[in-house]
């Protein structure tokens, strides 16, 4: 249950790739008619996962369809009331509509962890299910308010760290060190700062950890105490979702911070990172946060924000290095799963060709 209910909302959206990227990308409020085309991803989603896993998982498809039912019966696209509606279904909305409010957008702050849960109170038993909406607070408490990670279970006064900041001007990546005091949490910038962030300019933020070979992702908010200095706060650990990858033979550009532009190929490609391979006429450091651009077959150019976290030698010609993305929002996450689905559905028809 808990493998197929992953696998269900990873793809819950993914109807969403036969909706025109105008609509999905507005950032104003839709018209009726669009919103009537939004609607029809459900339908969209439900045909793609049945011709994709349908014969592996024959109940995924269902539980796409069905994640935008509500639990008074007015949803869409069956009106399905209470129970009718698969339990897996009720959990992947409450899921979703958390998703959404906590995470930034373009044309929005995330919502606080307090107003989410009131919000989830006020649609309980209207939209969603109430034994679901329990069971996600519970959660919610445990992994957001009462947190219990590297950071606090660690005996060091200071942990070397980066601070990446998303701001309405562009990605900002500091290096630094994590430290804690008299209870406060704190990122001490090494490196010099030009200009410091305002609070009001920060969309999101992360703090990168590295400890025993190992990177950590901690979502957070940052507060400027001085032009070195931030104060972190509801800091959060970042979940990844690794396991759901592509092989690619894929164009991409790195934008290194001495300003040169080196062409590289994309060997695998997942939500939470890629392998690149590069030949030996540029060395990457292991450590350094650079920009990507990926350059996708249907012409579409995402920018994303990474860190090298490791390198090995594939040959003596070019060096494989993995890339692990930080703070590059919901938004470019959301065309990354699109791209990914995509490209599962043409080499699933391709191999359906051959045979």
């Amino acid at each position: 249950m808990n493998k197929k209910l992953y696998y269900a909302a990873l793809y819950h959206d993914i109807g969403k790739i036969k909706v025109k990227n105008s609509i999905i990308n507005k950032e104003g409020p839709l018209t009726e008619e669009e919103y009537e085309e939004v609607k029809r991803h459900a339908d969209y989603g439900y045909i793609i996962t049945k011709e994709l896993i349908g014969d592996i998982y024959p109940d995924i498809p269902l539980w796409v369809r069905d994640h935008h039912e509500k639990y008074d019966g007015s949803g869409y696209p069956n009106g399905l009331k209470g129970t009718d509606i698969p339990l897996s279904s009720r959990i992947i909305k409450v899921a979703d509509v958390i998703d959404v409010l906590y995470s930034p957008r373009s044309y929005k702050k995330s919502i606080s962890v307090d107003k989410i849960i009131d919000e989830l109170k006020r649609c309980c038993g209207k939209d969603f299910d109430p034994q679901v909406v329990d069971a996600a607070i519970e959660v919610i408490n445990e992994k957001i308010i009462f947190y219990a990670d590297i950071l606090n279970l660690n005996n060091e006064e200071v942990l070397p760290a980066n601070l990446s900041l998303n701001t309405y001007k562009g990605i900002f990546n500091y290096d630094g060190y994590f430290y804690s005091k008299e209870g406060q949490s704190y990122f001490k910038c090494t490196n010099a700062i030009e200009d410091v962030q305002d609070l009001c300019d920060i969309l999101s933020a992360s703090l990168i950890v590295e400890k025993l070979n190992s990177v950590y992702e901690y979502e957070v908010e940052a507060t400027p105490i001085d032009e070195n200095t931030y104060l972190l706060s509801k800091i959060r650990s970042h979940e990844g979702r690794n396991s759901v990858f592509i092989l690619w033979d894929l164009k991409a550009k790195v934008l290194t911070l001495d300003g040169k532009d080196i062409e590289v190929r994309v060997a695998r490609l997942s939500a939470d990172y890629l392998l690149f391979v590069c030949d030996n006429t540029y060395s990457f450091n292991t450590g350094s946060l650079v920009e990507m651009k990926l350059l996708f077959e249907d012409g579409e150019v995402l920018t994303l924000n990474g860190r090298i976290t490791y390198s090995y030698s594939a040959s003596a010609a070019s060096t494989y290095y993995k890339y692990t993305f930080i703070n590059i929002g919901e938004m470019t996450r959301d065309k990354l799963f699109r791209q990914i689905f995509r490209k599962q559905i043409n080499l699933r028809k391709q191999l359906k060709f051959l045979h």
